[in-house]
């Protein structure tokens, strides 16, 4: 574990149930006569668009709202967006949703005030440097935790590639576990496993330090005990608050210390076969922690523990052995089906698909080295066919 580290996290995070009725105090504190809201067609069709468009007027302030964002965003839904952003002239940025609306957010806010195209910090590693038009995040989902994170990842080129700066951080993020309370049984499964998956990899990775290692494994110990509650009443408002924060913390670490192969894998099932993130990440949770194993075992006794496992009298192979059955008992339990040949994939992408997720920045962060042909044979070990 690293003892040398840097830990800086400037967004102001507002956490609890009816937190999203300070967003007009947030736009008053910024002085902000214009705000310009991303959102998606789910959330409009809810009427929570509607609500939080009401609140926004109500503090005086006004707003255009941009609600054509789909899951996995892509360069041409940023430039839509941007476009309309340009002619509106925002003094803030609001962002409801999951990631996808949020991302779209963050690259909106800051090319407003940042020459260049979205290409160019993409692909060509141009710099921010000019602070964004300052942006509120309002977290509608137990998922990504993208609204505590410096990083934005939109869909181009058949690939999911990320932005990281600094000044991609939000000014404030409003977690509002109430927000969560209409999600589906299975957006809920998909996205607390997205958690889980943020928490692990950043434990088991390079990059962790004694910060983020804290906040990862209370992330675990929350998701293990509150998802399936969550996933069965989605009204239960005490599992969704642990969720929420679950997302959050989980968010932090992962954002502070890096993912690996499970991310790196999920990007080409997202880019190539339009599979939701957070879905994607669940498929392969189990397989790329089994691939892992080997690497750390040194962490495995305090990971198992976290994740409700009694470890007295527990060595190492079998504490790593009971991880892997928490995983697959918890996935199982969420009703989610792990066959890749169910995305349309064939046999023949495999290969393919490893190459892609070996070459992606997150891997060198995975404790274990993860080239194509590694990243194939887990992909292969979860396709079947169909019949």
């Amino acid at each position: 574990m690293q003892q040398d580290f840097s830990f800086y996290f400037p967004t102001r995070v507002r956490f609890g149930a009816g937190v999203l009725n300070q967003l007009p105090g947030e736009l008053r504190d910024l002085g902000a006569g214009r705000a310009f809201l991303l959102s998606d067609a789910g959330l409009v069709k809810v009427g929570l668009v509607e609500r939080i468009e009401a609140l926004v007027r109500g503090a005086g302030v006004e707003v255009r709202t941009f609600s054509d964002i789909a899951t996995n965003p892509t360069a041409a839904t940023v430039d839509r967006a941007l476009e309309a952003a340009r002619a509106f002239r925002p003094e803030a940025v609001v962002a409801v949703g999951g990631g996808s609306p949020t991302d779209v957010g963050k690259v909106v806010a800051f090319l407003l005030t940042n020459p260049g195209s979205l290409a160019e910090y993409q692909w060509e590693g141009r710099k921010i440097g000019i602070a964004p038009v300052p942006l509120i995040a309002v977290s509608t989902t137990s998922g990504t935790g993208s609204e505590v994170t410096r990083t934005a990842v939109i869909l181009d080129r058949n690939t999911k590639k990320g932005i990281v700066s600094d000044h991609l951080f939000p000014r404030t993020a409003l977690v509002d576990p109430a927000l969560t309370l209409s999600l589906p049984p299975k957006l809920t499964a998909a996205t607390g496993l997205d958690v889980l998956s943020h928490a692990l990899e950043a434990y088991v990775g390079k990059g962790i330090h004694p910060l983020t290692e804290t906040w990862a494994l209370r992330a675990v110990e929350l998701v293990m005990t509150a998802l399936p509650k969550a996933y069965a009443d989605g009204r239960d408002l005490g599992a969704r608050v642990d969720m929420a924060l679950a997302s959050s913390m989980a968010g932090v670490a992962m954002d502070q210390s890096g993912l690996g192969i499970i991310h790196s894998m999920a990007s080409p099932l997202s880019g190539l076969f339009g599979v939701h993130h957070g879905l994607a990440n669940a498929v392969l949770l189990a397989a790329g922690m089994r691939f892992n194993l080997p690497a750390v075992p040194e962490r495995h006794r305090l990971l198992a523990r976290a994740m409700g496992v009694d470890v007295a009298g527990l060595g190492p192979a079998e504490s790593s052995e009971a991880i892997i059955r928490r995983i697959d008992d918890l996935v199982s339990r969420l009703g989610i089906d792990t066959n890749l040949a169910q995305f349309g994939i064939k046999e023949a992408d495999l290969e393919p698909m490893g190459r892609e997720a070996a070459a992606m920045f997150l891997i060198r962060n995975n404790p274990r080295p993860a080239g194509g042909e590694e990243c194939a044979a887990v992909f292969r070990s979860l396709w079947r066919r169909v019949p």
